[in-house]
Protein backbone atom coordinates (compact mmCIF):
# COMPACT_ATOMS: atom_id res chain seq x y z
CA UNK A 1 0.00 0.00 0.00
CA UNK A 2 1.50 3.32 -0.92
CA UNK A 3 1.62 6.48 1.17
CA UNK A 4 -1.69 7.83 2.09
CA UNK A 5 -2.75 11.61 2.47
CA UNK A 6 -5.03 13.15 4.92
CA UNK A 7 -6.15 15.02 1.73
CA UNK A 8 -7.30 11.76 0.33
CA UNK A 9 -9.68 10.56 3.23
CA UNK A 10 -11.56 13.89 2.42
CA UNK A 11 -11.66 14.26 -1.33
CA UNK A 12 -13.24 11.20 -0.59
CA UNK A 13 -15.73 12.43 1.76
CA UNK A 14 -17.09 14.57 -0.62
CA UNK A 15 -18.19 11.97 -3.16
CA UNK A 16 -20.75 10.92 -0.13
CA UNK A 17 -21.55 14.48 0.58
CA UNK A 18 -25.77 14.75 0.45
CA UNK A 19 -26.73 10.56 0.34
CA UNK A 20 -29.38 9.19 2.57
CA UNK A 21 -28.84 8.09 5.85
CA UNK A 22 -29.95 4.20 6.41
CA UNK A 23 -29.67 2.17 9.76
CA UNK A 24 -26.96 0.00 8.82
CA UNK A 25 -26.29 0.90 5.33
CA UNK A 26 -23.17 1.20 3.75
CA UNK A 27 -24.00 1.66 0.34
CA UNK A 28 -26.62 2.83 -1.92
CA UNK A 29 -27.55 -0.73 -2.72
CA UNK A 30 -28.87 -0.63 0.81
CA UNK A 31 -30.17 2.77 0.42
CA UNK A 32 -27.33 4.59 2.60
CA UNK A 33 -24.99 5.11 5.33
CA UNK A 34 -25.13 5.57 8.97
CA UNK A 35 -22.38 6.97 10.65
CA UNK A 36 -20.42 4.34 10.81
CA UNK A 37 -20.83 2.98 7.03
CA UNK A 38 -19.90 6.27 5.88
CA UNK A 39 -16.60 5.61 7.63
CA UNK A 40 -16.27 2.32 6.59
CA UNK A 41 -16.46 3.50 2.94
CA UNK A 42 -14.22 7.10 2.84
CA UNK A 43 -11.38 4.89 4.92
CA UNK A 44 -12.13 1.78 2.66
CA UNK A 45 -11.74 4.32 -0.59
CA UNK A 46 -8.84 5.89 0.65
CA UNK A 47 -6.84 2.49 1.07
CA UNK A 48 -6.99 1.78 4.58
CA UNK A 49 -8.01 -2.08 5.14
CA UNK A 50 -10.58 -1.51 8.04
CA UNK A 51 -13.22 -3.79 8.80
CA UNK A 52 -17.17 -3.05 8.72
CA UNK A 53 -17.84 -2.23 12.23
CA UNK A 54 -20.08 -0.05 14.49
CA UNK A 55 -18.75 3.74 16.24
CA UNK A 56 -17.57 2.04 19.55
CA UNK A 57 -16.04 -0.35 17.05
CA UNK A 58 -13.81 2.16 15.30
CA UNK A 59 -12.26 2.96 18.68
CA UNK A 60 -10.29 -0.24 18.14
CA UNK A 61 -8.36 1.07 15.18
CA UNK A 62 -5.18 3.95 15.04
CA UNK A 63 -4.16 5.95 18.34
CA UNK A 64 -6.05 8.50 20.62
CA UNK A 65 -4.84 11.77 20.57
CA UNK A 66 -5.88 14.42 23.09
CA UNK A 67 -8.76 16.43 21.90
CA UNK A 68 -8.74 20.28 20.49
CA UNK A 69 -5.46 18.13 18.40
CA UNK A 70 -7.81 16.47 15.85
CA UNK A 71 -6.23 17.33 12.10
CA UNK A 72 -8.50 16.69 8.63
CA UNK A 73 -8.77 12.89 8.48
CA UNK A 74 -9.04 12.38 12.00
CA UNK A 75 -12.26 10.10 13.91
CA UNK A 76 -13.61 11.87 16.01
CA UNK A 77 -16.33 9.82 18.46
CA UNK A 78 -19.80 11.20 20.38
CA UNK A 79 -21.83 9.85 22.80
CA UNK A 80 -20.54 8.83 26.06
CA UNK A 81 -16.87 7.04 27.82
CA UNK A 82 -18.28 3.80 28.15
CA UNK A 83 -20.17 3.52 24.37
CA UNK A 84 -19.36 5.44 21.40
CA UNK A 85 -22.61 5.89 19.29
CA UNK A 86 -21.53 8.55 16.67
CA UNK A 87 -18.50 8.37 14.83
CA UNK A 88 -17.59 11.52 12.06
CA UNK A 89 -14.27 12.40 9.80
CA UNK A 90 -12.52 15.68 10.78
CA UNK A 91 -11.89 18.28 8.30
CA UNK A 92 -10.61 21.93 8.81
CA UNK A 93 -12.07 24.83 10.41
CA UNK A 94 -13.99 22.98 12.97
CA UNK A 95 -15.82 21.18 10.23
CA UNK A 96 -16.48 17.43 10.13
CA UNK A 97 -18.47 14.79 7.85
CA UNK A 98 -20.59 12.58 9.19
CA UNK A 99 -23.86 10.84 8.38
CA UNK A 100 -27.07 12.57 10.08
CA UNK A 101 -29.88 9.97 11.00
CA UNK A 102 -31.23 7.75 13.63
CA UNK A 103 -32.23 4.20 14.12
CA UNK A 104 -35.55 4.55 12.48
CA UNK A 105 -34.59 5.62 9.02
CA UNK A 106 -34.69 2.63 6.85
CA UNK A 107 -34.55 2.54 3.32
CA UNK A 108 -37.97 3.56 2.32
CA UNK A 109 -37.35 6.15 5.34
CA UNK A 110 -34.45 7.71 5.18
CA UNK A 111 -32.69 10.05 7.27
CA UNK A 112 -30.70 13.39 6.44
CA UNK A 113 -27.11 11.30 5.50
CA UNK A 114 -23.99 12.73 4.83
CA UNK A 115 -23.83 16.43 5.68
CA UNK A 116 -20.53 18.92 5.93
CA UNK A 117 -21.19 20.26 9.73
CA UNK A 118 -20.00 21.62 12.50
CA UNK A 119 -18.06 20.08 14.86
CA UNK A 120 -20.11 22.09 17.68
CA UNK A 121 -23.20 20.50 16.29
CA UNK A 122 -22.50 18.20 18.99
CA UNK A 123 -21.62 18.92 22.82
CA UNK A 124 -20.52 15.13 23.51
CA UNK A 125 -17.36 13.97 21.62
CA UNK A 126 -15.75 11.60 24.13
CA UNK A 127 -12.48 10.81 21.63
CA UNK A 128 -10.36 11.73 19.07
CA UNK A 129 -8.35 9.35 17.17
CA UNK A 130 -5.63 9.58 14.14
CA UNK A 131 -4.56 7.16 11.60
CA UNK A 132 -1.48 9.05 10.91
CA UNK A 133 1.77 8.90 12.60
CA UNK A 134 3.59 12.30 13.09
CA UNK A 135 4.40 13.55 9.28
CA UNK A 136 0.97 14.21 9.00
CA UNK A 137 0.71 12.13 5.41
CA UNK A 138 2.09 8.75 6.26
CA UNK A 139 0.06 5.88 6.95
CA UNK A 140 1.44 4.22 10.27
CA UNK A 141 1.61 0.51 10.70
CA UNK A 142 -1.49 -1.22 10.62
CA UNK A 143 -2.92 -4.37 9.53
CA UNK A 144 -0.20 -7.08 8.30
CA UNK A 145 2.59 -4.81 8.49
CA UNK A 146 2.75 -4.40 12.44
CA UNK A 147 3.37 -7.81 12.95
CA UNK A 148 6.61 -9.63 13.15
CA UNK A 149 7.82 -12.95 12.62
CA UNK A 150 9.27 -14.24 15.42
CA UNK A 151 8.29 -11.53 17.65
CA UNK A 152 6.12 -12.44 21.19
CA UNK A 153 2.57 -10.22 20.98
CA UNK A 154 0.21 -10.43 23.36
CA UNK A 155 -4.01 -12.05 23.04
CA UNK A 156 -6.52 -8.71 24.16
CA UNK A 157 -9.42 -11.65 24.63
CA UNK A 158 -9.86 -15.37 24.63
CA UNK A 159 -9.35 -16.54 20.67
CA UNK A 160 -10.10 -19.90 19.25
CA UNK A 161 -7.10 -21.18 17.18
CA UNK A 162 -7.89 -22.29 13.39
CA UNK A 163 -6.48 -24.88 11.05
CA UNK A 164 -6.06 -22.32 8.82
CA UNK A 165 -6.16 -18.17 8.12
CA UNK A 166 -9.55 -17.30 7.87
CA UNK A 167 -13.00 -18.35 9.31
CA UNK A 168 -13.72 -21.06 6.59
CA UNK A 169 -11.23 -22.89 8.51
CA UNK A 170 -12.25 -24.65 11.45
CA UNK A 171 -11.75 -24.24 15.14
CA UNK A 172 -9.65 -26.43 16.59
CA UNK A 173 -10.19 -28.76 20.00
CA UNK A 174 -7.80 -28.72 23.04
CA UNK A 175 -6.37 -31.45 22.44
CA UNK A 176 -4.89 -30.18 19.17
CA UNK A 177 -3.33 -27.30 20.93
CA UNK A 178 0.26 -27.66 21.62
CA UNK A 179 1.40 -28.27 25.26
CA UNK A 180 2.17 -24.81 26.04
CA UNK A 181 -0.85 -24.13 24.29
CA UNK A 182 -3.13 -25.74 26.66
CA UNK A 183 -1.54 -24.90 29.40
CA UNK A 184 -3.18 -21.47 28.23
CA UNK A 185 -6.89 -22.49 27.98
CA UNK A 186 -7.85 -22.58 31.28
CA UNK A 187 -11.12 -24.04 30.05
CA UNK A 188 -10.06 -26.45 28.00
CA UNK A 189 -12.42 -25.23 24.75
CA UNK A 190 -9.53 -24.66 22.16
CA UNK A 191 -9.65 -20.92 22.88
CA UNK A 192 -6.21 -19.67 24.10
CA UNK A 193 -6.62 -16.72 27.01
CA UNK A 194 -6.69 -13.43 27.65
CA UNK A 195 -3.07 -12.11 28.27
CA UNK A 196 -1.36 -15.10 26.88
CA UNK A 197 2.04 -14.24 25.41
CA UNK A 198 2.21 -15.73 21.72
CA UNK A 199 5.04 -15.96 19.36
CA UNK A 200 4.27 -14.34 15.79
CA UNK A 201 5.43 -18.25 13.36
CA UNK A 202 3.87 -15.70 10.23
CA UNK A 203 0.88 -13.30 9.33
CA UNK A 204 -1.68 -13.32 6.30
CA UNK A 205 -4.19 -11.32 5.09
CA UNK A 206 -7.75 -12.05 4.51
CA UNK A 207 -9.77 -9.43 3.00
CA UNK A 208 -10.10 -6.74 5.19
CA UNK A 209 -8.80 -9.18 8.42
CA UNK A 210 -5.65 -10.17 10.04
CA UNK A 211 -4.26 -13.53 10.57
CA UNK A 212 -1.62 -14.79 13.10
CA UNK A 213 0.30 -17.97 12.68
CA UNK A 214 1.11 -19.26 16.08
CA UNK A 215 2.89 -22.81 17.13
CA UNK A 216 -0.58 -24.20 18.12
CA UNK A 217 -2.29 -22.41 15.10
CA UNK A 218 -3.67 -19.74 13.33
CA UNK A 219 -5.87 -16.57 15.39
CA UNK A 220 -7.44 -13.77 14.24
CA UNK A 221 -5.00 -10.56 15.30
CA UNK A 222 -7.23 -7.87 13.51
CA UNK A 223 -10.27 -8.80 12.58
CA UNK A 224 -13.63 -6.41 11.64
CA UNK A 225 -11.90 -3.87 12.43
CA UNK A 226 -10.69 -4.47 15.87
CA UNK A 227 -7.23 -5.57 17.16
CA UNK A 228 -7.08 -8.59 19.42
CA UNK A 229 -3.69 -9.08 19.52
CA UNK A 230 -0.82 -6.12 20.39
Amino acid sequence: MGTIKRDDIIENCKKYLGRPYVWGGESMEEGGYDCSGLVYRVLQDSGFQVGRTTSQGYRAIGKEIPAGEQKKGDLLFFGNPDKATHVSICDVNGKMYESIGSSSNTKDNPGPGVTYSNITRRSDMIEVRTLFDDSGDKEPESGADKYQVGEEYTLQAEMKVRTGAGTNYRAKSYSELTADGKKHDSDRDGAVDAGTRITCKGVKTVGNDVWMQTPSGWIAAVYQGKTYIK
